[in-house]
């Protein structure tokens, strides 16, 4: 595949005031405007997609042990959904 870069200048980007359904403008509104908690929340319910990258934003932050324990967790989870209950 092509490896490409982009340079987003989100100050610049200047929003339709209306949901868009394109996927870039989507995650454009999103950083322009999550920082406010409110404007976070909507999207955090409504695009599962946002919720994740805040899924995965949250395990980054973690500290080592913490870490360890949701990558467990995580295994789990992936193993759990090959087993067959009886």
């Amino acid at each position: 595949g092509a490896f490409g870069i982009h340079y987003l200048e989100i100050p610049k980007f200047k929003g339709t005031g209306k949901p868009v359904k394109r996927a870039l403008y989507e995650w454009l509104a999103f950083l322009k405007d999550g920082a406010n908690e409110e404007v976070f929340m909507e999207y955090l319910i409504n695009d599962p997609h946002v919720l994740r990258a805040e899924e995965k934003f949250k395990n980054f932050t973690l500290i080592p042990p913490e870490q360890d324990a949701y990558e467990a967790h995580m295994k789990w989870v992936s193993m759990s959904k090959d087993l067959v209950v009886v």
